[in-house]
């Protein structure tokens, strides 16, 4: 064997490099940890904006929700006060009185028609005018009798 080896790398140069090394990693390290803490900073502004954000979303989603079901419960009360009536002229259309009824609503229309026709001829006027003078007739003879 050979007493005097020869060098393939020299131990204060390997030192140097490793020193240097250990060095630059603190430095690339602050840079990372300065990253995160950067990076920490910025979510924790967006959770801020977001948090406000999420909290008036979900106030106008409880307004909108209210008015939605408002306007459901209109909607359901009105139909249903709507199909009452219906459901009424179903039935007389349907019913086992529809000939009776017909029959009354033709006198009655019979009726208002002879009423119109009193009317054009001025006997309705008469009549009302009787019927007044024979109350106010009517009212000074109890008034009278009262007197005495």
């Amino acid at each position: 064997m050979n007493e005097n080896p020869q060098e393939y790398f020299s131990i204060n140069e390997l030192a140097a490099k490793v020193i240097a090394i250990i060095n630059a990693g603190p430095q690339e390290v602050t840079a990372l940890a300065r990253a995160a803490v950067d990076a920490r900073g910025v979510i924790q502004e967006n959770m801020k904006t977001l948090g406000s954000t999420m909290e008036a979303f979900e106030a106008k989603t409880k307004v909108v929700l209210n008015d939605l079901r408002m306007s459901r419960m209109a909607v359901l009360t009105e139909t249903t006060q709507m199909l009452t009536p219906l459901r009424e002229i179903r039935q007389f259309f349907i019913g086992r009185d529809y000939d009776k009824e017909i029959e009354r609503l033709r006198e009655f229309v019979s009726l208002c028609e002879r009423l119109e026709g009193l009317k054009q001829r001025g006997s309705l006027d008469v009549i009302a005018d009787t019927m007044l003078r024979l109350a106010v007739t009517e009212d000074a003879t109890l008034q009278h009798k009262e007197e005495r």
